[in-house]
């Protein structure tokens, strides 16, 4: 776990976060969220206009400092 700013999410942290291929239909982007108007051509893009829609419009904009928490799967 480590403390980082929103802004410096990657993608394969956007992809964690939910952010998913939308192959469909390319026109409104190739990535988005499931139930959440978030298409875009970059999952970086998608993760910040999901955190946007839930968090308020200028939310992105104040980049916080936020946790980021990775975890690992393991087998019994």
């Amino acid at each position: 776990m480590r403390a980082e700013r929103l802004q410096a999410i990657s993608d394969k942290q956007a992809l964690a976060e939910g952010v998913r291929r939308y192959a469909d239909h390319a026109a409104l982007g190739d990535w988005y969220v499931e139930g959440k108007e978030t298409y875009s051509a970059d999952p970086r893009k998608s993760f910040e206009l999901l955190w946007s829609s839930i968090n308020g419009p200028t939310a992105w904009d104040a980049n916080p400092r936020v946790w980021a928490v990775e975890f690992k799967r393991v087998a019994p």
